[in-house]
Formats: structure tokens, sequence, C-alpha cells
């Protein structure tokens, strides 16, 4: 996968404007064992550009790869308010994409308590 993908970002890394990036952002984070967090920001920030940041796919899958694994629910809610906040009309050839974006966006906001560690106090006890 890693040499297809490597062709294909060697041949255009602007198709579709940076969805290879966006890509392998989801298949960086979905690798077993520790994700390489350096590129998947690297990809990220390329895809996010690539795309003049009309397109949510991109902060959807950081916010699964990268805030996630790290238990960062500020980054997690940031990057999908990010997803959530685009304009369906900007970009009218992505709107399926970012349709769908969006509903990921809204249903992994939703799951929030489920996909972090309630912090805790200092007495040890989990706080709500």
């Amino acid at each position: 996968m890693q040499a297809l993908t490597g062709r294909a970002l060697a041949l255009d890394e602007s198709w579709q404007g940076g969805s290879l990036h966006e890509f392998l952002v989801t298949f960086a984070g979905a690798k077993p064992g520790r994700p390489d967090f350096a590129a998947i920001e690297k990809h990220y920030r390329r895809a996010v550009e690539l795309s003049n940041d009309l397109h949510g796919g991109p902060h959807v899958a950081y916010a699964e790869a990268v805030c996630i694994p790290r238990q960062d629910e500020k980054c997690f809610r940031a990057a999908l308010e990010k997803a959530l906040a685009l304009d369906l009309d900007r970009a009218p050839e992505a709107r399926l994409q970012n349709t769908l974006a969006q509903r990921r966006a809204n249903w992994l906001l939703s799951q929030t308590g489920e996909l972090f560690l309630a912090a805790e106090s200092t007495s040890g006890e989990k706080t709500p």
C-alpha cells in the first residue's frame, strides 16, 4: 500500500484537492502499533492546504487518528468543529464528501464520553 500511495503522490499529490494526503491520515492512524504522529500531522496539513481548507474529511480523520489516541479532547473538538463549520456551497464538487464528513463529525461528538477517559480529580475519583 505504501508503494502505491507513494507513487500516486509522486504523480499528482494535489489530486482531488489533497485526497491522497487525507487518505494517508486515516491509513497511518489505522496501522497497528504506535501511530507516527509526525507523518499524520504532515499529511493532515498538506491535505488542508491542497483543498484550500474546503474539505471536512482531513479534520475528521485527524480527530480520529491523532486526538483520540492522545486523549486530547480539546484537539478533538476543535478539529471536528472545523469540519462542521464548512459551508457546503463553497465547494459544490465536494458537497457529498463534506456532508458525510459533517455527519461523521456530529456522530463522533455524540460519542465523546465513550472516546475519552474522564479526568480524575485530586481525590482520585473520576469527574463527570
